[in-house]
């Protein structure tokens, strides 16, 4: 009988440790992936953001050759049409910027 009442408890206490092992677990899984799942917008926005600063600089580098080399136009001169390109890329780089940092933050 007492053999009976011991064998009972020692069911109940490993029901409990499984149930407890298990839901540790599924926490400690959702917070893995969760970490991951952040990690991985973190990375792309950077890449974005490093992306659009390389189409400034290059419309910009762009905009000294054609204007100022070849056409002896100064290079904030409404005259140079790559000036419109070179404040086009400088306003979709702070435009991904502030995107970029609005979702890693929300």
């Amino acid at each position: 009988m007492q053999m009976q009442e011991q064998q009972l408890k020692q069911e109940r206490v490993l029901a409990k440790t499984f149930i407890f092992a298990f839901r540790s677990g599924a926490v400690m899984g959702f917070l893995l992936a969760a970490n991951g799942l952040l990690v991985q917008c973190i990375t792309i926005n950077l890449f974005q953001i490093v992306g659009g600063g390389i189409y400034t600089k290059t419309v910009d580098v762009g905009a000294d050759l054609d204007g100022k080399v070849e056409r002896d136009i100064p290079e904030d001169n409404p005259r140079n049409p790559a000036d419109t390109q070179t404040n086009y890329a400088n306003w979709l780089g702070n435009i991904r910027l502030a995107i970029g940092c609005t979702s890693v933050l929300s």
